[in-house]
């Protein structure tokens, strides 16, 4: 996810919600008010693209602030409107917090989903012929990021998350959620394997499903128990343009191939059972703003800030790249993207007031892009 992202939503979270009816236009081009780049790219470069393999997953992410918002009608037709963008699977957020970065504390929050609009969502999900990852966050209320935390106490913030994580890992057995992720990003905290080899034993106990864990881009070869794990699971936030400010596609295409050279050379490197689990990346998105393929897990405070050039294309030539890269790799299993908007945040379209020049492709260029992947047979 994204950092810091929960303080940006927080002070926008009851404004934003109020602001009616989720529109359900998946492709619709609208023309953004805020600054916008002339960089385009060759016609051949923007509509030249690999299909996805017909078994791979065609994810996405939904990360939803809000109590009730999950059991709403208006949330499921947001299902029917992925379904026809061709989605398979939906990755659905439920958010926990820590009070501060070091506290041992996690707990819900006025906008943690409650369980019984979670169960409501998975069960219409699987109406459609959706499948479900669950995937709870745990983020920080002062806006640190969970890859930086620092508990003062191990074993207490541990025995804290054990029974947040257990408790959806019963809710995702009894509702037959398809796979589970045990954790997302702990950069600081994912070298206690002993402690997390406990965590697992214990979701394997309430859940027989598919379970991984969510490794930063830039921290997937520091976990050291993926093989207590069915998959490989990497938020794939590569940064793909370098220092160009206006990056082709052939060239962010490149990049991303020298970073799944690199996923590939150290999975084989693990031997076995490691090399033989199938790598699915778990997010992967990028903001529709000039230079935003430079470092695409960053994103500007809101559309409104001084220097913010929106970029749709750019944004377009990034997902182009993308799927021609993963097409390429037989041992990507599938990819969940970032994100399916939702009214909950300022990222909303057509209503919220980031969604512009933030990571929603819904109403831009790139959602064109993703629709000729996920649909392709």
């Amino acid at each position: 996810m994204p950092r810091g992202w929960p303080a940006l939503l927080s002070n926008r979270l009851f404004a934003v919600l109020i602001v009616g009816i989720l529109a359900l236009g998946v492709i619709a081009l609208a023309q953004p008010a805020t600054p916008v780049s002339t960089t385009t790219a060759e016609p051949s470069e923007a509509s030249s693209q690999a299909a996805l393999r017909p078994r791979m997953i065609r994810g996405i992410n939904l990360n939803v602030f809000s109590r009730g918002y999950l059991g709403f009608d208006r949330s499921h037709a947001q299902l029917d409107a992925m379904k026809a963008a061709g989605v398979t699977w939906v990755a659905v957020v439920p958010n926990w917090y820590m009070p501060t970065k070091e506290s041992n504390q996690i707990r819900r929050h006025h906008d943690t989903p409650t369980d019984a609009s979670l169960r409501t969502f998975i069960r219409e999900a699987h109406e459609r012929g959706i499948r479900v990852l669950l995937k709870p966050h745990v983020d920080v209320e002062t806006g640190d990021w969970r890859g930086e935390i620092t508990p003062a106490n191990d074993a207490a913030w541990f025995n804290n998350y054990k029974r947040m994580i257990t408790g959806y890992a019963r809710l995702a057995q009894q509702e037959g959620v398809e796979a589970l992720v045990i954790g997302v990003e702990f950069n600081t905290m994912q070298d206690r394997t002993l402690r997390w080899r406990q965590v697992i034993s214990a979701v394997r106990r309430a859940y027989d499903g598919q379970i991984t864990y969510a490794a930063n881009w830039n921290g997937y070869d520091g976990v050291q128990f993926w093989d207590d794990l069915d998959w490989i699971g990497i938020d794939a936030y590569f940064p793909l343009a370098g220092g160009n400010r206006n990056p082709r596609v052939a060239g962010m295409t490149q990049r991303l191939r020298g970073h799944l050279d690199a996923v590939e050379d150290w999975r084989t490197q693990q031997g076995h059972p490691v090399s033989r689990k199938p790598v699915v990346i778990t997010e992967v998105g990028y903001t529709s703003v000039d230079g935003g393929s430079q470092s695409p897990s960053h994103y500007p405070d809101s559309c409104a800030e001084p220097g913010v050039v929106v970029d749709m294309n750019e944004q377009r030539d990034a997902y182009t790249a993308l799927f021609r890269a993963i097409s390429e790799r037989p041992w990507l299993a599938g990819v969940f993207l970032w994100w399916w908007d939702n009214p909950s945040t300022s990222d909303h379209y057509p209503h919220g007031d980031d969604w512009e020049c933030f990571y929603t492709p819904r109403g831009k260029p790139a959602m064109r892009v993703i629709i000729n992947a996920y649909r392709r047979p």
